[in-house]
């Protein structure tokens, strides 16, 4: 069950604490994807494909329904997800093409008989990390879910967020945002957190995405914790 997958995880994260601390951002992001694909195996290993997937479409429709009405472009518009994982947002949006973005993607369609990228047609998959340059395109809508503190420079994913965010254009982010700023210092001397190599506050990430171009549009607390909170914002991006 969950409790003896958080059993496992917590041993693996105490076995690789050294580690992080002598290694940095970049072996703290290593270690990040490592412990995130094990823990998709675990998560997903006695769950039949069919139940998951509708599972999470119910959530996505759940989540989605509340997010700010005017982000939405034109159904059949190309849009961006980035950091989809295995069953991303995506696959509550059928009436959209969409460019679904994670590193792990390669790694999901070998090991998880969940993820199919045939199963969705409407969908370009691509392997690369969120910092990589995709292309030149730029869209009317990016989504990002639970995916900017997987990242290993956070600063550089934020400026591709906005690069790949088209003038008037709209971003939806959402994170684990530290309540207190004390234990943020601490999780980042030493990384709690193992699946989440970036640890920051909701309001430094208003501060970035204002420092990236964008405008905060609108915010909400979808799920309230002890230490972390689960924070959506939606920000259009500046005119050029």
């Amino acid at each position: 069950g969950l409790f003896h997958i958080d059993q496992r995880l917590a041993s693996c994260k105490f076995r690789v604490v050294l580690k992080l601390i002598h290694n940095g951002m970049a072996g703290k992001w290593a270690i990040a994807q490592r412990l995130e694909l094990w823990w998709w195996k675990c998560y997903l290993r006695n769950t039949p494909p069919a139940d998951y997937l509708q599972w999470k479409t119910d959530y996505w429709n759940t989540l989605l329904a509340q997010l700010p009405v005017v982000i939405w472009p034109p159904s059949s518009s190309t849009i961006l997800e980035v950091g989809c994982g295995p069953a991303g947002c995506f696959i509550a949006l059928p009436d959209y093409r969409i460019h679904a973005v994670d590193p792990l993607l390669d790694r999901y369609a070998q090991t998880l008989p969940h993820f199919h990228p045939t199963q969705w047609p409407q969908v370009e998959f691509d392997s690369r990390c969120i910092e990589q340059p995709l292309h030149e395109r730029q869209y009317p809508l990016v989504l990002t879910f639970n995916a900017i503190n997987h990242v290993k420079d956070w600063s550089k994913a934020l400026q591709q967020l906005g690069r790949h965010t088209q003038p008037g254009g709209w971003l939806v982010l959402s994170s684990d945002v530290h309540r207190y700023r004390a234990l943020r210092q601490l999780f980042r001397l030493l990384p709690a957190d193992a699946l989440h190599p970036q640890q920051h506050t909701a309001a430094e990430y208003r501060a970035a995405l204002c420092s990236h171009g964008f405008t905060l549009y609108w915010e909400k607390v979808y799920k309230p914790g002890s230490v972390f909170d689960y924070w959506i914002v939606v920000a259009q991006k500046n005119p050029a």
